[in-house]
């Protein structure tokens, strides 16, 4: 998804305001992740996801939140989903395959070769 244009930012942070207003919440829109009010002038922000559904996983814009809380959620809940969905994958396609035996004097191995040429359990 490409970024916001002025005008599109500019739209959002309007509709935003105005949904604040219908619900009685003041002027300023309201942060979707901590429900303080966003300062347009003051505080830096960014459109937000479903907090339940990242994007990359096609969640929907639900608004606004203050830069720190959406990066800060994004770090926390975002980022390991979406590397923990890639290791699955990667996992089903069969594009990691696990080793069915370790390599013979290997501490995974459980056996140990010494100096003399014997061979010891470990």
């Amino acid at each position: 998804m490409p970024r916001l244009s002025s005008t599109a930012r500019e739209k959002l942070y309007l509709a935003e305001c105005d949904k604040a207003r219908a619900a009685g919440l003041g002027d300023l829109p309201i942060c979707n992740l901590c429900g303080a009010p966003i300062d347009g002038r003051r505080d830096r922000w960014h459109e937000s996801h479903d907090p339940a559904i990242p994007r990359h996983m096609g969640g929907d814009v639900t608004g606004i939140a203050h830069e720190a809380c959406n990066l800060r959620h994004n770090n926390e809940h975002d980022t390991p989903l979406y590397w923990k969905i890639k290791r699955v994958r990667q996992r089903f396609i069969g594009a990691r395959v696990p080793k069915s035996r370790p390599m013979a004097g290997t501490k995974a191995s459980g056996w140990k070769h010494k100096m003399s040429g014997e061979w010891v359990r470990r």
